[in-house]
């Protein structure tokens, strides 16, 4: 098993070169450049820091109005809208 550096080619889509013709390790290729491949490591992988996680977006400085009877006061009416034609 072989891996490449972390979220490297996260979301991208990628060509898996390989050679039948001798035992060479197969190479993924992103815009015509090829990546490193190398030799899974469980135990570092458990202790490599990883990258901070994206900040959580902010909250609204009010809370968002929702009151659920409405929405389906809302929906009955489109339902009733709809048995006209």
């Amino acid at each position: 098993m072989y891996e490449i550096p972390l979220g490297y080619l996260a979301g991208q889509v990628v060509t898996i070169a390989t050679s039948l013709f001798d035992a060479s390790l197969p190479v993924p290729e992103l815009d015509q450049k090829r990546i490193p491949l190398r030799v899974v490591d469980p135990v570092g992988n458990g202790t490599r820091p990883r990258p901070p996680r994206r900040p959580a977006p902010d909250r609204p400085a009010t809370p968002v109005e929702f009151d659920p009877r409405r929405t389906l006061d809302a929906a009955d009416e489109e339902d009733a809208d709809d048995e006209l034609f």
